[in-house]
This record gives structure tokens, sequence and C-alpha cells, in this order.
């Protein structure tokens, strides 16, 4: 992870040690022991969250919450949509039955 990213902001910077006093922010898929190693071996200041963090944070309890709300009203109105197309197809074909026909 380290590697690249200082050979990118090498690329970019200019600088010989552009991570010298740099925080580095990761996703919690790059929170392994082996990343805090090497960061710490390297001096650099890492901010990685490990994999309970969204468990914990009340931020992303109530983002679930909502998810879960927005799901359960868009299985009604896909369940809604469903209910009047196949009542449009039964009033089809009754009227296909019947023998009316659409201009």
């Amino acid at each position: 992870m380290l590697d690249s990213l200082e050979e990118t902001m090498k690329e970019v910077t200019g600088k010989k040690k552009p991570l010298k006093k740099a925080l580095v922010q990761g996703d919690t898929g790059y929170f392994f022991e082996e990343n805090l190693q090497e960061a710490a071996k390297r001096k650099i200041n890492v901010l990685i969250p490990d994999q309970q963090f969204r468990q914990r944070d009340p931020y992303f309890a109530e983002k679930k919450n909502e998810k879960v709300e927005t799901k359960k009203k868009v299985n009604t109105q896909w369940q809604l949509y469903c209910i009047v197309h196949n009542i449009g197809k039964c009033m089809n074909a009754l009227a296909v039955k019947m023998g009316f026909r659409g201009n």
C-alpha cells in the first residue's frame, strides 16, 4: 500500500519523501497488521479504521436504518407496480375474449 502511494506522490509533488509529514488515510480494507507495522517502521502517520468501525460508529448505524426503511418503501412500490401491471394484463385478456378491439 505505502510503496505505490509513495511512488505516486513522488511523481505528483516532486519530493523525495512526500509522506514524511503527511497523514495517510486508508479505507478499512487496508487495515492489516503488516500495513500498520510498515507505516510505523517508515515513521508515516496513518489513519486506517478497523473492520468493526462501521458497526461502532453511530453515523453508520443511522445510515443502515435508513437503508432498511428505503428498501421497504421500494419493495412496496414494486409490489404495487406488479399488481397494476397484472390487472392491466387481465383487463386486456378479458377485452380480447369479449371481442372488444381498440382503435
